[in-house]
């Protein structure tokens, strides 16, 4: 306790003091200073002689009392109350008191600071964190922060809660082992920090408390939560049912493989019926006019249905590799229509190029169709010929083909008007089917220059 034997002369330096101090006795008013003016707007004089708690709000004034009783009001720390200005406001204030001798009678001296941008800062980090925590708990994906140095989970949202079936408090305190018992936390840590840009992500198997599994996708990333301390921040996303579907989808999708492929394999079946029934009425047709056109059937037939084979070999099930197809079809054709009294080579200009099943079948019966006829008709009378088969896309993106021989060519060229000849107005109807446009040479040989995007 402070002895004061000139009241005088304190009550003169406590004036001159640059912070706010009042002298009270039994909760009344006894001094206060200037400085109180520029605090909660009261004079000196109107403060004097009046009770503590009429310048406090309620609670604050219960609290108060309840700490002189208690002379919690006396420690280091001091006391936290909130005053009520002169206009009506509330203000934060900050008490540190002493006792001391006071015209001879024990008093109390209280220095009080404003605290008041100091609480609305608590206040705003307060609300901050309230937030953060709505924010924290609202997200859809589970969310766990881990101690980079131990491994051990310090926090958790509500969506971690129901990943592993379990409260917050049994989660925090957990190794990161917990959750994945196969996965190596330091090496988890070593990736994200030697990740230069983006997140890694990572696919795990998670364990819950009743020892079920959840898959999931864990995108992390190291941050700093306070000076020295690393945590590993994961987003951990429940794909359970995207991996169950995406199985469920890939079953489906192959047994419709399966399905299209045994389509296309009795397809090419059926078709190779058809060629030998036709093939066995054949040998029984001794005129030349009529074989000629079973012949004729018989190689369309054949390019379709190699078709079907290749694509019941093939991984795709929608398109094929043309380049291959064209060779085997041409084979074909010159096999049924061999000339032994004329050697004919076969030249190919083709690039790697994969067309779609509708086009392809229409493309093969082009190729079967010209070539049919270079090899029936463009070398009568001659020991040698060759026959041109050119296949490219340029940049335009136009697909280019060229089916040409260094025959006779035509007598008489094709009039694309009025076009008798069933095989050469096959051609121009399947040239029109897919978007195409076709010009028709004599170079001198016969040559067909096809072009569709």
């Amino acid at each position: 306790m402070n002895n004061i034997k000139n009241n005088n002369q304190y009550i003169k330096i406590l004036s001159e003091h640059p912070e706010a101090v009042m002298i009270h006795r039994a909760g009344t008013v006894l001094f206060v200073n200037d400085r109180i003016t520029a605090l909660l707007g009261y004079s000196p004089g109107e403060m004097a002689g009046n009770k503590i708690t009429d310048f406090l709000s309620k609670n604050a004034g219960e609290k108060l009392i309840k700490n002189i009783k208690k002379q919690d009001i006396f420690s280091d720390e001091g006391l936290e109350i909130e005053t009520v200005c002169k206009n009506g406001r509330p203000r934060f204030v900050s008490v540190r008191s002493s006792i001391i001798d006071f015209n001879s009678k024990k008093s109390i001296l209280s220095t009080i600071n404003d605290i008041s941008e100091k609480k609305n800062y608590e206040d705003i980090l307060k609300y901050s964190e309230n937030k953060f925590k709505s924010l924290f708990d609202a997200l859809n994906e589970a969310i766990f922060i881990i101690e980079t140095e131990t491994g051990i989970i310090i926090d958790a949202n509500k969506r971690a809660e129901s990943m592993l079936k379990t409260s917050k408090k049994e989660i925090v305190g957990l190794h990161y082992s917990k959750l994945h018992p196969d996965g190596d936390f330091d090496d988890y840590v070593k990736k994200i920090e030697c990740s230069a840009c983006a997140a890694p992500t990572f696919y795990k198997k998670v364990t819950a408390s009743d020892g079920s599994f959840a898959e999931v996708e864990i995108s992390a990333s190291i941050v700093d939560l306070a000076p020295g301390i690393k945590v590993f921040q994961g987003i951990f996303r429940d794909i359970t049912d995207r991996k169950r579907k995406e199985e469920q989808l890939k079953n489906s999708l192959y047994e419709k493989e399966v399905l299209l492929k045994e389509v296309h394999h009795r397809v090419k079946n059926n078709l190779q019926i058809i060629s030998s029934l036709l093939n066995m009425q054949l040998k029984n047709i001794c005129d030349r006019k009529y074989s000629n056109i079973i012949k004729d059937a018989l190689g369309r037939i054949k390019t379709i249905a190699l078709i079907h084979e290749k694509l019941y070999k093939a991984d795709s099930l929608v398109k094929i590799n043309f380049s291959e197809y064209i060779r085997e079809v041409i084979t074909y054709i010159s096999r049924y229509y061999f000339n032994d009294s004329c050697d004919i080579n076969f030249h190919y200009a083709i690039e790697n190029i994969t067309i779609d099943l509708d086009r392809s079948i229409s493309l093969s019966l082009i190729v079967n169709e010209v070539v049919t006829n270079s090899l029936k008709y463009a070398f009568s009378g001659m020991k040698i010929g060759n026959i041109f088969v050119s296949f490219n896309r340029d940049g335009e993106g136009y697909y280019n083909l060229i089916l040409s021989d260094d025959g006779r060519g035509f007598s008489v060229m094709p009039d694309l008007t009025s076009l008798s000849s069933f095989g050469i107005r096959l051609v121009f109807d399947l040239i029109k089917e897919i978007g195409g446009s076709a010009e028709v040479k004599n170079n001198p040989g016969a040559s067909y220059e096809i072009k569709f995007k």
